[in-house]
């Protein structure tokens, strides 16, 4: 069993892979944005990694991230993980993206009374 199936009943290790899952493309992107553009600020690589997953999954088109309201909705959502040590950064999205994602957080958060 996984970490939060053990934690949390009614959790799956199916939930477990997807968080993990999650966490994981996160690092990831993180991590390639950190590589491929070394000299941009923590909160522009989390920028990248939200407009990354955020197109990829449907959430806006590429055209649409470049207006204004997208572009504050974006910045606002990565700047709390943004002021946070370099080996979290990239997790706190992840575990914020998790939380609002409503089949995957309705489990976790059923799980506490």
């Amino acid at each position: 069993m996984g970490f939060f199936s053990k934690i949390i009943s009614g959790m799956s290790k199916k939930s477990d892979k997807r968080i993990e899952g999650y966490v994981q493309a996160c690092e990831n992107l993180y991590n390639l944005s950190v590589n491929l553009f070394p000299d941009k600020d923590p909160h522009e690589h989390l920028v990248i990694v939200l407009c990354t997953i955020w197109t990829r999954s449907g959430v806006y088109k590429e055209a649409e991230i470049d207006k204004p309201t997208q572009a504050r909705e974006i910045v606002a959502y990565t700047l709390f993980s943004a002021c946070l040590p370099p080996e979290n950064r990239a997790r706190v999205l992840a575990y914020k993206l998790i939380m609002e994602e409503k089949e995957l957080s309705s489990r976790i958060s059923t799980g506490f009374p």
